[in-house]
């Protein structure tokens, strides 16, 4: 799995702040490259290297978000950088996910580039933003890795922040995607 397509993100586990990222060939080699670049003081993204030569290597981690083909890459990394807001209170340098070779670009994510040149904001839709906002209030349960019930929360994001983990893992793991090594998160309504 590790040379397979994915949507990554590089998060301060200080601040909290992320950066969304993409790469064809897994996380591994991309991961590699970042951390020289960052080491080097040549990051692509002035926010990105600003904070790592503020608070160190030791404050960031690197997770998968998800993984997709080379197809989709495009527009599921665009999803993620609108969906933490990655642009405006995050690292990420520009609004829209960019082309790689071998990367083709819907249609919609060409239209959205042209418009963001053009200076036209493109607005996310209301079901959009309704979807975000469901996903943010759902409460969770949180139960030990024996099922035990430990507390709930009001949120993906309370619950993440009070049991370390970042907010992607607690809705995967409420969403079943994916498995926490330390927890196993539910939403209350889905029990």
């Amino acid at each position: 799995m590790d040379k397979e397509p994915c949507i990554y993100k590089i998060k301060n586990l200080i601040t909290n702040k992320i950066y969304i990222g993409s790469s064809c060939n897994g996380l591994t080699r991309r991961k590699r490259v970042h951390i020289s670049n960052l080491s080097n003081n040549k990051h692509h993204s002035n926010k990105l290297q600003h904070s790592y030569n503020k608070y160190g290597i030791e404050n960031f981690i690197f997770e998968i978000i998800e993984y997709c083909t080379k197809y989709e890459i495009i527009d599921r990394e665009q999803y993620w950088i609108d969906y933490f807001d990655s642009y405006i209170n995050g690292y990420n340098c520009t609004p829209l996910a960019k082309n790689c070779t071998d990367r083709p670009v819907t249609l919609e994510t060409r239209l959205k580039i042209s418009n963001s040149l053009k200076g036209v904001k493109h607005p996310r839709t209301k079901e959009h933003d309704l979807k975000l906002s469901e996903s943010k209030m759902k409460p969770v349960l949180v139960f030990d890795l024996d099922n035990n019930y430990l507390n709930e929360y009001g949120s993906a994001n309370e619950a993440a922040n009070k049991c370390g983990v970042s907010q992607s893992v607690v809705s995967s793991s409420c969403n079943n995607k994916r498995k926490c090594k330390t927890y196993i998160f539910k939403y209350k309504n889905n029990e």
